[in-house]
């Protein structure tokens, strides 16, 4: 029997990564109160859900607060969701056809509250919409560009997940016909090839590859040159190239890097003006590791969305997310308050 979670104050906004996880404790309202950061579960380990189970009654365990005291679990995934809070499947993590109302039950059933289950992206936006970027207002579309590339989309306050639970997977809008190396969903010429984070280092490594003859400090990492330098010291190896190496070598005039993410923030602008064609938000956020890398990227990113966008959609705003990396558990909190208390940003 659920107990009664309506005088309960207490939250678990849960932010489950490919590598990392990310667990919140949070009063009602939005405060956090603690935040922890571990390595996401495997099979070698236990499992993704019982490391956040064994994470969530440690917290426990040091007394300030009982199972008593939890009003409820939000989670964030990186996957595919139902409508139901079935967990579909995760690409990156060991999390398939799982029903996390009835796992927590088993996992934690001291804690006899409700559990909510949402795409990790569309989480992230729920937290802008409710402390960050898009606070008051409750039509936004947030665009995550890191490792991938994805889209929460919140219209009158709720988020819009599709009949597959997949909704707002922008990233892998075919873009280019003639592309010839697979995306990691197994098409060809995806989105998120070109902007995401290891699209802008391989486009960076295949100029850098095609122009031999333009200087270039990217040419010091891996993929940029230095394996066939010469003069390279015998057993040393070049360090990898990463984006953020690409965006500072752009802030420092490097043509090739500026040319690949000028690229990129064009690209980007053309599926914002795609998404707000058909979504028309309130504001545009752009968060992740690739908008993190420059805020320069913002002003480009907005003038390619002004040339592309249906003409009386051009002034929405653009906006930098706000909560950084706590974007997901906020999120998360904000699924359980809304479930409990119909709390409205």
């Amino acid at each position: 029997m659920q107990a009664d979670c309506s005088e309960k104050m207490i939250v678990f906004g849960v932010d489950i990564g490919g590598t990392i996880t990310k667990l919140g404790v949070f009063k009602r309202g939005g405060e956090m109160l603690a935040r922890h950061v571990f390595p996401t579960g495997s099979k070698e380990d236990g499992g993704v859900l019982e490391v956040v189970a064994d994470k969530i009654r440690e917290v426990l365990s040091r007394g300030s607060i009982t199972a008593d005291d939890v009003a409820g679990i939000g989670v964030g995934v990186p996957g595919i969701v139902t409508k139901g809070g079935v967990v579909v499947e995760c690409a990156n993590i060991d999390l398939k056809e799982v029903y996390l109302q009835e796992e927590f039950g088993k996992l934690l059933p001291e804690i006899q509250a409700p559990v909510r289950v949402g795409n990790n992206a569309n989480a992230a936006a729920l937290g802008e919409m409710y402390k960050g970027a898009g606070k008051g207002r409750e039509d936004i579309v947030m665009v995550t560009v890191g490792t991938g590339l994805g889209a929460g989309i919140i219209l009158n306050g709720q988020i819009v997940t599709g009949y597959h639970g997949s909704a707002g997977e922008i990233g892998h809008l075919m873009v280019n016909e003639e592309e010839t190396v697979p995306c990691g969903c197994g098409h060809y010429g995806c989105l998120e090839q070109y902007i995401a984070a290891p699209g802008i280092v391989r486009a960076a490594q295949q100029l850098l590859k095609e122009h031999p003859e333009i200087p270039s400090p990217l040419r010091s990492y891996s993929g940029g040159g230095a394996e066939e330098d010469l003069t390279l010291p015998v057993g040393i190896v070049p360090p990898p190239m990463t984006v953020e190496a690409v965006f500072d070598a752009a802030h420092n005039g490097d043509e090739i890097a500026e040319f690949v993410i000028g690229r990129a923030s064009t690209m980007l602008g053309k599926a914002l003006a795609f998404v707000a064609d058909f979504a028309a938000p309130e504001v545009i956020i752009l968060g992740g590791r690739v908008s993190r890398a420059s805020a320069l990227m913002l002003d480009s990113v907005t003038d390619s969305y002004k040339r592309f966008v249906y003409p009386a959609l051009a002034g929405i705003p653009i906006r930098l997310a706000a909560l950084g990396s706590d974007a997901g558990m906020i999120g998360c909190d904000y699924m359980i308050e809304q479930c409990l208390y119909g709390d409205k940003p």
